[in-house]
């Protein structure tokens, strides 16, 4: 069993293959066909919650705006196939995608990143993650530290971010990005000691 899972590995290092290569959902166009996912994508109008901070997104799966004197922070992207809706829910709440500056992802699922490429493509915003996270984002599939990589890209891919990730190496009370994703490997390394002030 080793013998071909290393062959299998030195293939993919040495040729640089893919193994999702191929796989449709890792190119924007092509909305994940999971059992939920019609559910979740109906329209939803933007929820004003408090403040400069909108509700934006679809009926199932939630998109946050920040607006901010620097532009809108975006925490998530929904589903590939939710941008539309999103896009819509911003200009509903009085806010342009071209007013997106920073795009923050709460954890690595097709759920809450399928969108995050697109929605990036069309605002040249930033995308910030943490170390991990950006590799998952940058490849599309989930890794293996992901307690849903058992049902693989095939099943839980999504389009790739091919811009710049700003990796984040931890946050303050000040506003920066705090990489503490929900599902993901994160939550195994809570904080042991709360923050003062």
């Amino acid at each position: 069993m080793i013998v071909p899972v290393l062959l299998l590995v030195t293939g993919v290092w040495l040729t640089g293959a893919n193994p999702c290569r191929g796989n449709p959902l890792l190119r924007p166009e092509t909305p994940n066909p999971c059992e939920q996912c019609t559910t979740w994508n109906r329209p939803h109008p933007p929820v004003h919650m408090f403040g400069n901070t909108w509700w934006v997104g679809v009926d199932g799966l939630s998109v946050i705006a920040i607006d901010t004197s620097a532009g809108v922070i975006l925490l998530d992207g929904a589903l590939a196939q939710s941008v539309p809706l999103v896009k819509a829910s911003l200009i509903s709440a009085g806010l342009k995608l071209s007013d997106v500056k920073l795009i923050g992802n709460s954890h690595t699922h097709f759920d809450h990143a399928g969108g995050i490429a697109e929605l990036q493509r069309e605002s040249g915003a930033k995308v910030m993650a943490s170390a991990w996270s950006a590799g998952v984002l940058r490849s599309g599939c989930p890794s293996s530290g992901d307690p849903q990589a058992a049902f693989g890209c095939r099943t839980n891919g999504f389009p790739p971010v091919k811009a710049a990730i700003q990796i984040v190496c931890g946050g303050d009370r000040r506003g920066s990005l705090r990489p503490e994703p929900e599902h993901d490997r994160a939550r195994r390394r809570r904080a042991t000691r709360p923050l003062s002030g």
